[in-house]
């Protein structure tokens, strides 16, 4: 798929997610340790996004409740997290300042993360949430 392929269908995705509610619906709130390894970013077709053979990715260290890091799409990123029972901040995000042509779709990735206030994890998916609004989808 070409670059500039994958940038449209990382820009449509993120208008795709951050435009639908919803409530996936487990029965009890998730909780930090629920998250922890990595996830792939995925589109409206379960499809993962991602430059070439590299997906973007959100990872939850296992030895650390509160950091996480990450592939963006064409830098490496990190950040510190807070909450557990349903809710969850990233705060401090930072990544390396690689220069590359989807660097727009990166930042808005990157901002929306930083508006997740709650997550949702059913079997495989993650699922991140400003309140109702369903912002981004992640696969195990």
């Amino acid at each position: 798929m070409r670059v500039n392929n994958v940038i449209y269908v990382i820009i449509i995705s993120m208008f795709f997610f951050a435009c639908k509610t919803t409530n996936v619906g487990s029965s009890k709130p998730s909780r930090i340790s629920d998250v922890h390894g990595v996830w792939n970013l995925q589109d409206e077709d379960q499809t993962a996004l991602g430059i070439g053979n590299n997906p973007i990715t959100l990872i939850f260290d296992p030895t650390s409740r509160e950091s996480i890091s990450g592939f963006a799409g064409c830098n490496n990123y990190g950040g510190n997290i807070e909450g557990d029972n349903g809710y969850i901040t990233f705060k401090d995000i930072y990544s390396t300042k690689m220069s590359c042509p989807t660097l727009n779709e990166e930042d808005n990735y990157l901002n929306l993360l930083e508006k997740v206030n709650r997550f949702e994890v059913v079997r495989n998916d993650l699922y991140l949430y400003k309140d109702k609004l369903l912002l981004l989808h992640f696969k195990k």
